[in-house]
């Protein structure tokens, strides 16, 4: 049972087949446009056996297929989530929806750690308890509440290639997602950064992490509450344009090595995200809303392979200073509004 011993290996294992796995599930998900609401059900139970099944594993090829099993019930959850929502609003009030939904997320990158530090204290097992004990209680709420009929209406039927194919959609999708590997960048290249070049004890780096979670909440909390009187459209090009000077900033800054500036700028560095994020798919789907799953799961499917091919150039790199992946994020600040420029162009063209 060395595999659940604290290595840098075990976890990578983890880690990398719930994100693979979770990717399968987002990919699947978006060509189910009957029975939404009882693939929901399948999802959620799906999740929580295969939570309360690591807990039992006994070898790591169980643990590991139980995590995969996981995970795909996750990426399920995630995309008929989103798909739920859009069917009930569109346009700004969409947008302050899905701001909340990332708000939400951020609180659980705060806690999750925290509270997962906790839980070890009693064993790994306890994590996983711990999920399927949440899934419980999350099930039992979706089967008490009533929902909206159109929640999970069935779909009509598009095909990817129809809908990636019309004016603007790849290049708003491909803006998205360059700007979500800038997330990837800093994700990836902050512990080095702030451990290894900063000197920054484990403390005050997690620290440093919830805050940057914090600003996330933040940012999408702002967001929600700025679409109320400003059109969405507005703001993806703030964020855009924010992002692209926040990384340019960041740039020099690591260039002249102003620490003190740096450190700040990291901390807003994933607010202009929670403004691209929310404003650009909620332009997408109320554009387009027949193909909300397909726009969703292409958007998803783009994010983590454009964010993971970042993040893992970032982490081939050998870190002699911190001007090589703030850089990197400046490449992709500057791509995020090429496409975005361009995906305007189209749509005023059609």
């Amino acid at each position: 049972m060395n595999f659940y011993s604290h290595s840098s290996s075990a976890v990578m294992a983890s880690t990398g087949i719930f994100i693979l796995g979770h990717a399968v599930g987002l990919m699947a998900s978006g060509f189910a446009r009957k029975h939404r609401y009882t693939l929901t059900l399948l999802a959620l139970i799906g999740y929580i056996v295969g939570s309360a099944g690591t807990v039992f594993a006994e070898n790591t090829y169980l643990f590991l297929i139980l995590r995969f099993f996981q995970s795909i019930a996750a990426g399920f959850l995630t995309n008929l989530s989103i798909t739920a929502v859009s069917t009930l609003y569109s346009s700004n009030l969409l947008s302050a929806r899905l701001s909340l939904m990332t708000a939400s997320m951020g609180v659980m990158m705060v806690v999750s750690p925290l509270s997962g530090a906790i839980l070890m204290t009693w064993g790994w097992k306890t994590i996983f308890l711990a999920q399927a004990l949440v899934g419980s209680l999350i099930l039992i709420l979706f089967l008490s509440l009533s929902f909206p009929p159109q929640c999970f209406s069935q779909g009509i039927e598009v095909h990817p290639g129809k809908i990636l194919k019309k004016p603007g959609v790849l290049s708003r999708l491909l803006a998205i997602s360059f700007s979500f590997s800038v997330i990837m960048v800093l994700l990836s290249s902050q512990a080095n950064i702030f451990i290894n070049l900063i000197s920054l004890s484990l403390g005050e780096f997690v620290l440093l992490s919830t805050l940057i979670n914090g600003t996330l909440i933040g940012g999408s909390i702002v967001n929600a509450w700025l679409v109320r009187t400003i059109h969405l459209e507005r703001l993806l090009k703030w964020g855009i344009y924010s992002q692209l000077l926040i990384t340019f900033t960041l740039v020099l800054s690591a260039t002249l090595a102003i620490l003190p500036l740096f450190i700040c700028l990291i901390l807003f560095a994933v607010i202009p995200m929670a403004f691209i994020g929310a404003n650009g798919n909620a332009s997408l789907i109320t554009e387009f809303p027949e193909s909300t799953s397909t726009l969703v799961v292409s958007g998803n499917i783009l994010n983590f392979s454009v964010g993971g091919l970042a993040g893992t150039t970032v982490g081939l790199m050998n870190h002699q200073s911190m001007i090589q992946p703030t850089a990197l994020m400046m490449l992709f600040s500057f791509l995020a509004l090429t496409c975005y420029k361009h995906s305007i162009s189209s749509f005023k063209a059609s």
